[in-house]
């Protein structure tokens, strides 16, 4: 049996925790009367999709081998980033509802208000990235 590597363990955490938010969006004990998980974050079927999606990824490197754990951490962080970044200049999103798409752009919003919407995907997308360059680039010293 092959040993897993710290950096798979976290693509495993990413997985359960992206599949997790998920299920927990489907239960009306985590859900408000307006469908907001927790009664602050937005759900939707995009988001949904964006969600299983990344957990599925993150379950195939995680799986497969560290070099390709890596690499999803690398590219998984990308439309956690950018959605992020879209927030905060035009108070829209990407990976929610798309409303960027269809309500074009708004003003920019750094209140803490849409800090505090947008925590996770800074979490997500800081981590994801320190993961695939700093802790991979230790990983590969030690393991080389």
């Amino acid at each position: 049996m092959k040993k897993i590597s710290i950096i798979q363990w976290l693509a495993w955490f990413y997985a359960a925790m992206f599949l997790t938010v998920v299920f927990l969006g489907h239960i009306p004990f985590f859900t408000d009367k307006q469908g907001y998980l927790f009664g602050f974050y937005s759900v939707s079927p995009l988001i949904d999709v964006v969600h299983f999606f990344a957990g599925i990824l993150a379950v195939i490197a995680a799986w497969h081998s560290t070099k390709w754990s890596v690499y999803y951490f690398r590219f998984a962080a990308i439309p956690f980033a950018i959605d992020v970044v879209v927030s905060f200049l035009f108070s829209r999103d990407l990976t929610e509802t798309g409303s960027i798409l269809y309500r074009g752009l708004g003003p920019a919003d750094v209140s803490l208000h849409n800090i505090i919407a947008n925590s996770p995907h800074i979490f997500i997308a800081g981590f994801a990235l320190l993961v695939g360059f700093w802790l991979a680039r230790k990983f590969q010293q030690t393991h080389a």
